[in-house]
């Protein structure tokens, strides 16, 4: 177990995480919400979506229960994090950008970068509890958190949209260099590195590695406490000076980023790409 893990901090008492307990009343849906002493839990539904792959339904779902606990008196944290210990997110759902209707994939890409940027915008204290791979979208939602948490595991971590002829929008380019710095950006980005926890740990892409599902609701318990230790108004103010700047950004340019994104993904070179890669998943299913 990480030492760091370990370590006091002070603060009102608070009941200990659990996913256990906060998962147990999920239903099959996209996005479950519980709730328990000012900390929300935000679990993305392996039931529903085996890779919890970013769908509509789920992104739709997660944007509508994240304002409601967003607007509740007295939640001060959000915890995101998957039902089952494997995949915390598969990242964007690639069957929307395969021979796509123009209408739906600006609502899907709209929702992407709306979803990311009310992560990142939020008041909330926001962390992610990654219990499994997070490739591509995965990564992109965790770095919109304040606090990473990963499960210590072969689970792998970045940007691989290169990978896949893809160029990585500049929103998410830029949250990568705010997490890891340029030179790293630099150095993963275009080469579409994917790796493990140690290394994501080593730059910056994750803040803690704990061991076990009971590791990370330990981790994620000593946030909490430290967060308890910080008047609410005066952290959510420092945060918003922060960012909120950049958050604007994201929104002033989400119908142009939205423009960009369809007519890269509607080129007939990139509908090749896409229909040769989905061709290939395919084949290793059967």
């Amino acid at each position: 177990m990480n030492p760091s893990l370990r370590a006091p901090f002070g603060g009102a008492h608070h009941r200990q995480f659990s996913l256990a307990e906060a998962s147990a009343a999920a239903a099959v849906e996209p996005v479950t919400v519980t709730k328990d002493e000012g900390v929300a839990t935000v679990i993305l539904n392996n039931s529903f979506n085996a890779a919890n792959v970013l769908t509509m339904e789920t992104i739709e779902s997660f944007r509508s229960k994240f304002a409601e606990i967003e607007a509740e008196p007295g939640v001060t944290a959000a915890v995101i994090t998957a039902e089952k210990t494997g995949i915390f997110s598969g990242g964007l759902d690639l069957k929307e950008f395969h021979d796509p209707d123009v209408d739906r994939l600006k609502r899907y890409w709209g929702g992407v970068q709306g979803m990311m940027t009310d992560v990142f915008a939020s008041p909330l204290y926001t962390i992610s509890r990654i219990n499994g791979h997070a490739p591509a979208g995965g990564t992109v939602l965790s770095l919109a958190t304040d606090h990473r948490i990963a499960l210590n595991g072969p689970y792998k971590h970045g940007l691989n949209e290169a990978a896949l002829g893809l160029v990585v929008p500049w929103w998410i380019e830029a949250l990568m260099v705010r997490s890891v710095g340029l030179r790293q950006a630099e150095r993963c980005i275009p080469l579409a590195l994917l790796m493990g926890c140690d290394e994501a740990l080593k730059i910056g892409l994750v803040d803690v590695v704990a061991d076990g599902e009971d590791g990370l609701d330990e981790a994620v318990n000593v946030a909490v406490r430290q967060l308890k230790t910080v008047p609410a108004q005066a952290r959510a103010a420092a945060k918003h000076q922060l960012r909120g700047e950049f958050a604007s950004d994201m929104r002033a340019r989400l119908e142009q980023d939205t423009d960009n994104f369809v007519a890269t993904i509607t080129s007939s070179d990139m509908q090749r790409a896409l229909g040769a890669y989905l061709e290939s998943l395919e084949k290793r299913k059967r």
